[in-house]
């Protein structure tokens, strides 16, 4: 992780990318 958090458009990308991969484990049953 971080040690000093991420600007606020890396935060949101971050986010972004978890959401994205949350939908794909979903789609393919790893959840």
């Amino acid at each position: 992780m971080y040690t000093k958090m991420p600007d606020q458009s890396s935060g949101i990308f971050y986010i972004g990318l978890n959401l994205t991969l949350n939908v794909i484990l979903n789609t393919h049953g790893f959840s």
